[in-house]
């Protein structure tokens, strides 16, 4: 959680922004990996019982792996880009 709070002060503050950045792009691939692998387990361990269970956990894994995702990339626009205006 450190990387979380020392990247977000970097992007706001725009001090060593691509430091940030990178952090944080790291630490939501990392998240996203874990969630697939979540996601497959979620489907693999799904009996004819806990159908609605399986496809609620998959979903729910499916959705945090795509705001992972959109995070990536708009880290990665901020990266390329630098912060701009809207940084301190």
């Amino acid at each position: 959680m450190f990387i979380m709070y020392v990247g977000s002060l970097s992007l706001v503050t725009g001090l060593f922004y691509e430091i940030g950045c990178l952090g944080l792009i790291v630490f939501s691939i990392l998240g996203t990996r874990v969630h697939l692998i979540s996601m497959n387990l979620a489907i693999k361990n799904m009996t004819d019982e806990t159908r609605a269970i399986g496809f609620s956990a998959y979903g729910a894994h499916l959705s945090s792996a795509l705001k992972n995702v959109g995070l990536i990339v708009g880290l990665a626009v901020i990266f390329l880009c630098g912060p701009g205006s809207w940084s301190l």
